[in-house]
């Protein structure tokens, strides 16, 4: 078993860099938040979902600010910022379906269950309105033939 040893100054030194990581982290996440609630969003819907859905993609990232004491704050931001992704591709299921399944993969932990279950009630609500057009597309094919 190897024990790693660091000197005070360079653990401090460590946590300070952390700390600074999960500030930045918090602020951007915040940036997205007030990104998403803006009412400016309007028709671009779906693009900014598929673009923030690429940013959070990978899950809040606290791995590396595990001793800078922002790793609750990260989640807590985190979590506030994928509530505002689900509320918004919840307004429009079907043309948000891509970033629906792309964040149902996202990595959760036990804060997150509630976000979860948001995501994949629009993911099933989704999937059982895409079923319903395709169907509804078919029988209009079958009774109105193109000539």
């Amino acid at each position: 078993m190897c024990l790693l040893q660091a000197s005070c100054d360079s653990f401090l030194s460590a946590a300070g860099q952390h700390w600074r990581r999960g500030v930045c982290r918090v602020r951007a996440l915040g940036h997205l938040q007030e990104l998403l609630s803006s009412d400016y969003v309007g028709l671009a819907v779906e693009q900014l979902l598929a673009s923030v859905g690429v940013v959070l993609q990978k899950g809040p990232g606290v791995e590396d600010i595990a001793c800078g004491g922002m790793a609750d704050r990260v989640r807590e931001v985190f979590g506030n910022v994928m509530q505002a992704v689900v509320e918004l591709a919840s307004k429009q299921p079907a043309s948000c379906i891509n970033t629906i399944a792309m964040l149902c993969i996202v990595p959760y932990t036990r804060w997150a269950l509630h976000t979860l279950s948001s995501i994949l009630h629009v993911a099933m609500y989704a999937t059982i309105l895409r079923s319903n057009l395709i169907s509804f597309s078919c029988k209009l094919t079958m009774h109105n033939p193109i000539s």
